[in-house]
């Protein structure tokens, strides 16, 4: 029997977008921290993305600063730009949701 195991991250899935600072640029050249900073005031690389009130705005806005869109629900350019070993070895740590889904998975999978 395989057990099932539900972690639902309602608001959280875009904060770990955002911690995944490195993907901005395969997004848009012009999206970069030190803009994202400049332009919003926030550091998604360093500052907790956990405590950010509205993820999906924030995702938004740093897309807008390449001119591109952010839709959530259709967030395929951007799932195919994250950087998945940062996500793994480095995301997950400031995450709980995250770390609780990787560890699942692992799990699952027998790693």
């Amino acid at each position: 029997m395989i057990p099932v195991e539900f972690v639902l991250a309602v608001m959280e899935i875009e904060a770990w977008f955002l911690a995944e600072a490195s993907h901005f640029p395969r997004i848009d050249s012009a999206i970069t921290v030190p803009e994202i900073i400049s332009k919003l005031g926030f550091d998604p690389s360093v500052d907790d993305m956990r405590q950010r009130a509205w993820p999906a705005e924030d995702m938004r806005a740093c897309y807008a600063i390449g001119g591109k869109l952010y839709e959530k629900g259709r967030a395929e350019n951007t799932v195919n730009a994250l950087a998945y070993d940062r996500i793994y070895l480095e995301t997950r740590s400031k995450f709980g949701h995250l770390d609780r889904l990787l560890t699942s998975l692992e799990s699952f999978l027998e790693i």
